[in-house]
């Protein structure tokens, strides 16, 4: 075996943190590791992380002010990093955080953990606990009210107002949709999955409609017939496949389901 010395890039041996395998690794690259750990394979190096980050509920606190942004993740080490990638890059979710990480250094930022959570299904729980904690405080940059969902959500009236004249007298015309469809009618679909307004009978629209009525689910179907829960939704209460009309036993189920729900008909 040729000496270290004489070689162009000399090694070092080292020993594997999960597995405990002798590995060996050129000195320049050794020597890059920027966070210290070194492992035999990307599997341990993430099997290593994840046992020495276990799942959590966590702060990104600005130091200077106090002001936090809590969040839970089973992989900390991962979901700080991904953090920090957003804010430098200015593309954050949260706005309030953005802003906040663009007008001060990164160095005045922390990740601190507030709670290890073993049970990984107990995540959500233990957020929604910390977030009541410190909302009275009015340090959050949290704008969500729930932990793992935006429901609740209140957008600035400046925000709606921006949406609603996006939307407001936004009409296709029949040439438009003319070339819509005729774009769909050429599109490559992946498989199992085909354009929901190209590939239904009218025997399999009706079939839809009554299952759904008898108290099949949206989702069920759409597993069945290979195309989202949205357009099987579509399909059911009538909205789409228009042309094929519904007995007046069936129209009369589908509004008993709609209802059943909690999604009957908005008035004009």
């Amino acid at each position: 075996m040729q000496d270290q010395s004489t070689t162009r890039h000399p090694y070092v041996w080292l020993i594997c943190p999960q597995c405990g395998a002798h590995f060996r690794r050129i000195y320049r690259d050794y020597a890059r590791s920027a966070d210290g750990i070194r492992c035999c394979s990307k599997p341990c190096r993430k099997a290593y992380i994840r046992a020495q980050h276990p799942p959590c509920v966590y702060a990104i606190v600005h130091v200077p002010s106090g002001r936090l942004y809590v969040g839970s993740t089973a992989a900390p080490h991962e979901r700080w990093r991904n953090h920090r990638g957003e804010l430098t890059h200015g593309r954050h979710a949260n706005a309030p955080l953005q802003a906040a990480w663009t007008e001060s250094s990164p160095d005045a930022w922390e990740f601190r953990y507030l709670e290890v959570v073993p049970d990984a299904t107990q995540l959500i729980a233990r957020e929604q606990t910390w977030l009541d904690h410190y909302r009275a405080t009015g340090l959050l940059f949290n704008r969500q009210p729930n932990a793992g969902t935006a429901t609740g959500t209140v957008m600035p009236p400046s925000f709606s107002a921006m949406l609603s004249a996006r939307q407001r007298g936004r009409h296709l015309s029949p040439e438009a949709r003319a070339k819509i469809a005729a774009k769909a009618r050429g599109r490559k679909w992946p498989a199992g999955r085909l354009p929901p307004v190209l590939h239904f009978t009218p025997t399999e629209v009706q079939a839809i409609r009554i299952r759904w009525a008898n108290g099949e689910t949206q989702q069920a179907l759409a597993s069945e017939f290979g195309v989202s829960r949205g357009a099987i939704g579509g399909i059911a209460i009538g909205r789409r496949y228009q042309h094929v009309p519904m007995d007046d036993d069936t129209a009369a189920r589908v509004m008993a389901r709609r209802i059943a729900v909690g999604k009957p008909p908005k008035p004009h």
